[in-house]
């Protein structure tokens, strides 16, 4: 019988993998080339599987002899350690006006990468001052202490201004309306009137002045 070493799993990429990874399990002997047949605990067959573990997992690998029926050789293991993902976050206002700007804030992580909707980086601190010209959808990374990440997407959501104008679209001579802005906007928005001019309020008051008859 061999001793213990004789058999060895090989890990190319590391044991410490993050969730979703593929990686590679090799066993090797120094009886290879006498035809070494290994049998792997999920069931496959070959000197060579790849894996996707999900949770941290002991892999176990058996060496037999293929030219003694399958004689017992050796055994090993390897536990491949999976590093929890982080949980990426954002805080702020997702929803403007345009031209307005909005200042979001990422945790989950200990670094970030945000990505516009072309895939272009556009800043990799926790805060980020943003100002698209209409809706966009974002993209925020997390990178956790152990390299690994986790993407969720941003919009935010940009609405038009939009006023509706309420009184009278008419007036006779000598007569006079009052013309009232509404709009969906925020508290502390103003109304500027280009008529009459300066008016900088919700309603304004307008007149037509009397015709004088022809003597």
């Amino acid at each position: 019988m061999p001793t213990a070493s004789s058999v060895q799993i090989i890990v190319p990429t590391g044991t410490n993998v993050c969730p979703g990874e593929v990686i590679t399990l090799k066993a090797t002997s120094q009886y290879d080339s006498e035809g070494v047949l290994y049998r792997w605990s999920t069931g496959q067959i070959g000197n060579e599987i790849m894996v996707t573990p999900v949770v941290t997992t002991t892999y176990w690998v058996i060496a037999s002899n293929r030219l003694h029926c399958e004689n017992l050789l050796d055994t090993t293991k390897v536990t491949i350690t999976v590093y929890p993902k982080p949980t990426p976050a954002v805080t702020g206002n997702l929803v403007v006006y345009e031209g307005q700007s909005t200042e979001l804030t990422a945790t989950g992580g200990v670094q970030y990468e945000w990505r516009d909707a072309g895939g272009l980086l556009v800043g990799e601190d926790a805060v980020i001052q943003l100002q698209p010209a209409a809706t966009t959808t974002y993209s925020l990374t997390a990178i956790g202490e152990n390299g690994c990440r986790a993407t969720i997407p941003v919009t935010i959501t940009v609405v038009p201004f939009e006023a509706i104008i309420t009184g009278l679209n008419y007036l006779c001579s000598g007569s006079s309306t009052v013309l009232t802005a509404n709009g969906s906007f925020e508290e502390g928005y103003r109304y500027m009137w280009v008529k009459p001019a300066g008016a900088v309020s919700q309603s304004v008051t307008v007149s037509t002045p009397e015709l004088t008859p022809f003597e």
